[in-house]
């Protein structure tokens, strides 16, 4: 896929990590929170950490190089994260795969199954 523009007005000039959306989260505490792209975790300090623990947070499983899955389930919880595609970028397998190559210590079939849908249905008001 080739973009044609060389800029548009919406273009950040560096990539956000998960940091970057705390001040965000903490100004408006109440909110819903989906957020895509989680590659560029970084390095969370403790408040950091707790703030979007506690926080109505949606993680989704796109991104370049989510190699740690398991370990950011174990951190958040299996409650915050939902299979995200990434596309038109990567191909909608590739946010699967991360979900289907988790070791069973790392997730059980119910919690891959929120992570597929089940987590999703739930932010998004979707239940029957």
């Amino acid at each position: 896929m080739v973009d044609t523009r060389l800029r548009s007005w919406m273009d950040v000039s560096k990539e956000w990590s998960l940091k970057d959306i705390i001040p965000i989260i903490k100004e408006v505490p109440d909110a819903k929170y989906m957020i895509l792209n989680i590659a560029n975790k970084g390095e969370l300090n403790d408040d950091e950490f707790n703030v979007l623990k506690k926080s109505n947070v949606l993680l989704d499983t796109s991104g370049r190089a989510v190699a740690r899955m398991g370990e950011y389930i174990k951190e958040f919880g299996k409650e915050k994260f939902a299979f995200g595609t990434h596309s038109p970028i990567l191909d909608s397998l590739t946010g699967l795969i991360r979900i289907e190559s988790l070791e069973e210590n790392e997730a059980d079939e119910g919690t891959k199954e929120l992570l597929r849908s089940g987590n999703a249905i739930r932010f998004l008001n979707l239940n029957k």
